[in-house]
């Protein structure tokens, strides 16, 4: 209480369902890192749970193992945690057809379940070995991958609803108008890394942000018709300042929720797609705006910022950056 906390923080933390980790985000209660901790820690929980069930679901055709014969066995696929939704697409850890034939193994660890299944032709299966795992080693370093950039989308759709959050709610003085203004000229001037582009505003952020609740199709409405919708007065909740209204106009204009600190890009050389670390100009002077208005930048935000965040870690412990 003494840092900050409120009621309904607290509230909050009975989200967890694991004491040890409300515990942990309990000690970040009154900090800027506690929405982010909240929300990572929930995902974490979201993860665990789904991988508690696919070990399940697996248990019930295959045998559990630690290590793999390659001789003897042959992978079938990975399961990730990381990017898997429930209502995008199906993710459970379904029984072959041959399991009754055939038998199946699995390795699962917090991250990933692996699937392989038995090998019968044993002359073959050695003659076959190395290829086989020069193949799996492939398919594992791509479901990695996969998995990596999935978790690094998770990482930034979460910031992003942190900052959307913090552009909905905060309280706008009246000294707040020369830098939401210089930022708007800054917008105005500047063009998008990303797309190559002039930023354009985004009308269904625009909306959200000061709680209208316009019921406008945003995706099949013309352009004209949604402008006509959204200057009747009667749309908006409540009277919005001059600063509140461009804020949320040069906001909609330049963040969404994948609009981070990395890129995927084909290594030619390496012959292997990677998902480095890059520099946001825009992320940036976006974050120093926000900053300005008295947002706090949580400690994964820093690190996803400065490329020191463990996801962007190489086996030999090194950061991957992008040389551009």
């Amino acid at each position: 209480l003494e840092r900050g906390a409120t009621l309904a923080d607290f509230v909050e933390l009975d989200k967890i369902q694991d004491a040890t980790l409300k515990g942990k985000v309990l000690e970040k209660a009154g900090t800027p890192d506690f929405k982010n901790a909240m929300k990572s820690t929930l995902e974490d929980e979201r993860r665990k749970a789904l991988m508690e069930r696919w070990i399940s679901e697996a248990d019930a055709f295959a045998e559990r193992i630690k290590t793999v014969n390659h001789a003897a066995m042959k992978y079938v696929r990975a399961y990730s945690v990381y990017g898997c939704r429930e209502n995008s697409r199906k993710t459970s850890v379904e029984r072959p057809e041959d399991a009754g034939e055939r038998k199946y193994y699995y390795i699962a660890d917090p991250a990933y379940l692996y699937l392989y299944r038995e090998i019968k032709d044993e002359d073959k299966a050695k003659a076959d070995a190395q290829a086989a795992a020069e193949t799996e080693t492939k398919a594992l370093a791509e479901a990695a991958r996969k998995a990596r950039e999935a978790e690094l989308g998770e990482i930034t759709k979460r910031h992003f609803a942190l900052r959307k959050e913090f552009v909905t709610e905060c309280p706008l003085a009246s000294a707040s108008f020369p830098a939401i203004m210089l930022y708007a000229a800054e917008t105005l001037t500047a063009m998008d890394a990303r797309t190559s582009r002039r930023p354009e505003c985004n009308l269904q952020l625009m909306s959200e942000l000061l709680g209208m609740d316009s019921g406008i199709d945003f995706e099949n409405t013309s352009r004209e018709s949604v402008r006509k919708s959204l200057l009747q007065p009667e749309l908006g909740e409540k009277p919005h300042s001059g600063a509140r209204l461009l804020l949320c106009a040069v906001y909609s204009m330049n963040d969404d929720p994948k609009n981070g600190y990395y890129v995927s890009e084909w290594n030619a050389q390496a012959g292997v797609w990677e998902t480095p670390h890059v520099a946001n100009e825009g992320l940036d002077r976006l974050y120093a705006l926000l900053t300005d208005l008295g947002y706090e930048m949580s400690e994964e935000e820093k690190r996803m910022r400065d490329g020191t965040h463990s996801v962007f870690k190489k086996e030999d412990g090194t950061h991957e950056q992008n040389e551009n």
